[in-house]
C-alpha cells in the first residue's frame, strides 16, 4: 500500500476569531483616538494617551516620557498605575543610559521586554531595579516621533507578569503613536504661539504705559502756559497781542496732539470710557455734508440740505415717576416751558391718567413699583399704538437696558440726570438721544 502524505490545514474558525479580535481592536483604537482629539491642552493629551494605551493593551500601568533634546533628558509627563515609591526613584534613574527609552530612541522602533529579569538591557541597571521594585516584569516602549523625524517622547506600557510580544498589540500601538505624534506637535506649536502672543501683548502694554506717562508729562507744563496767556488776555493791553495769539494757538494745537496720544494709549490698554451725548440731527447732517461737499463734483453728484419747518411740540406730557421730588421738579420745569403736565407715581395710575388726560408724550421711569416701566410701555402701546411718544427716563443705562427699552416701544432712552435741553429735544423728536 502506498504511503499517504499527511496535509495540515489551518482551522477556519481560528482565522475568523483572529479577524474578529483584530476588528474589535481597530474599533477600540478608533474610539480611543477620538477621545485624544478632544484634549486641548498638552498635559490632558498625554494623560489621555497613557490611559488609552492601557485600555488597548491590557497593561497594568503606563507612562509617557517627553524627551528634551536640548538637555538629552526625559521628563515624566503622565502616568497611571505606579506607586509613589517608584515615582520618587524616577528622577534619579531617568538619566540612565541603559533604559527602554534610550533603546527605543536608538532603534527608532518599539522595544518589547518580555521579562525584565531575563533582559540583558536591565541586568544590574538602576532602572531595572526600580522597575522590579514597582512590580514591573514586562514592558513595551513605543517611540513617538514627529513627522520630520525628531523624537518627541516614549509611551511605555507595563505588566506585572512576563508578557510575550503580541503581533496585534504591536500593530495597534504604532497607529496610536502616529496620531499622538501629530497631536503633540500641534499642541506644542499652540503653546509656543500662545507664549509669543503673551510676550507681544506684554511688550505692547509696556509701550502703551510709557506713552501714557509721557503724555501726562507733556500736558502738565501746557496748563500753566495756557493759564498765563488767558490771564494776559483778561488784563488787557495790546502789547505782544499777535505773539500771544500765536502762542495760544500752538498751545491748543499741542494740547490736542497730547490728548490724541493719550486717547490712543487708553484704547490700546482697553481703558477708554465712551461718553455718549445727544446731538441735534440737523447739525450732524450739516457737518457730514460739509465734509463731503468737496468730493462731490468729481463724482458728478449734487447735494443740498433742506431744513424742514419746525414742528409745533407737543403740549400734553405725562410724567410717570415714583420719586416725588424728581417728578415734581421735572413737572415744574416743563410747565415753565409751556407744557401741560400730569404726574403719576405708578403704572396703574399712569394708565388711568392716560384715558382722561390723553397725553401726547409720556416720560416713564423704568424702576416703577406695582408695574415696571417696560410692562407699562407695552400696555400704553397696546392702547394708544403710535398716538403717543414714549421716552424712558431712567437710572439704568447699560446696553441691555437700552435694548429692552427699544423692544418695549420707547423711542428714546435717557439716563438720569438728564439735561433739560436734551430732554426737550428728545420730546420734539429732533435729537438723537444716546446718553
Amino acid at each position: 500500500m502506498p504511503d499517504c502524505a499527511t496535509v495540515e490545514t489551518a482551522d477556519p474558525r481560528s482565522e475568523v476569531e483572529g479577524l474578529r479580535a483584530e476588528n474589535a481592536a481597530l474599533a477600540q483604537l478608533l474610539e480611543l483616538s477620538t477621545g485624544l482629539l478632544s484634549k486641548r491642552s498638552l498635559p490632558d493629551l498625554l494623560q489621555a494617551s497613557v490611559e488609552a494605551a492601557m485600555v488597548l493593551t491590557g497593561a497594568a500601568s503606563a507612562d509617557f516620557q517627553l524627551y528634551d533634546s536640548a538637555n538629552d533628558t526625559w521628563q515624566l509627563a503622565a502616568q497611571r498605575g505606579f506607586q509613589a515609591a517608584f515615582l520618587d526613584q524616577f528622577e534619579w534613574s531617568r538619566r540612565a543610559t541603559a533604559c527602554a527609552c534610550r533603546e527605543a530612541q536608538r532603534s527608532g522602533g518599539p522595544v518589547a521586554i518580555e521579562d525584565v529579569i531575563q533582559s540583558p538591557l536591565f541586568r544590574e541597571s538602576p532602572e531595572g531595579l526600580a522597575l522590579l521594585g514597582a512590580g514591573v516584569r514586562a514592558l513595551l516602549a513605543t517611540p513617538i516621533a514627529a513627522r520630520q523625524g525628531p523624537l518627541l517622547g516614549v509611551l511605555t506600557t507595563c505588566w506585572h507578569v512576563p508578557h510575550p510580544a503580541r503581533a496585534a498589540t504591536e500593530r495597534m500601538l504604532p497607529l496610536l503613536a502616529r496620531q499622538l505624534a501629530e497631536l503633540i506637535e500641534h499642541r506644542q506649536a499652540e503653546q509656543v504661539l500662545r507664549r509669543s502672543q503673551a510676550a507681544s501683548l506684554d511688550a505692547q502694554r509696556r509701550t502703551d504705559e510709557f506713552i501714557a506717562m509721557l503724555g501726562h508729562e507733556l500736558r502738565d507744563p501746557l496748563s500753566p502756559i495756557l493759564t498765563s496767556l488767558q490771564l494776559m488776555e483778561l488784563r488787557g493791553g495790546e502789547m505782544f497781542q499777535d505773539e500771544r495769539h500765536i502762542i495760544g494757538r500752538q498751545v491748543q494745537h499741542m494740547a490736542r496732539r497730547v490728548d490724541e496720544l493719550l486717547e490712543a494709549s487708553r484704547i490700546a490698554l482697553g481703558r477708554i470710557d465712551l461718553a455718549p451725548r445727544s446731538r441735534e440731527v440737523q447739525a450732524v447732517i450739516a457737518q457730514a455734508l460739509e465734509r463731503a461737499t468737496p468730493l462731490l463734483p468729481d463724482r458728478a453728484v449734487q447735494a443740498s440740505l433742506e431744513v424742514a419747518p419746525e414742528q409745533p411740540g407737543p403740549r400734553r406730557v405725562l410724567i410717570v415717576e415714583d420719586n416725588p421730588d424728581t417728578a415734581e421738579s421735572l413737572a415744574s420745569a416743563l410747565a415753565i416751558l409751556g407744557y401741560a403736565v400730569e404726574v403719576a407715581h405708578d403704572g396703574p395710575s399712569a394708565l388711568a391718567k392716560l384715558r382722561g388726560f390723553s397725553p401726547e408724550i409720556a416720560l416713564v421711569d423704568i424702576g416703577l413699583p406695582v408695574m415696571g416701566g417696560y410692562e407699562l410701555a407695552h400696555r400704553i402701546r397696546a392702547e394708544r399704538r403710535s398716538a403717543i411718544r414714549l421716552l424712558a427716563v431712567t437710572g439704568y443705562g447699560q446696553i441691555h437696558d437700552r435694548q429692552r427699552s427699544a423692544e418695549a416701544g420707547f423711542e428714546a432712552h435717557l439716563v438720569k440726570p438728564v439735561d433739560l435741553g436734551v430732554l426737550e429735544g428728545a420730546m420734539q423728536g429732533n435729537v438723537l438721544a444716546l446718553g
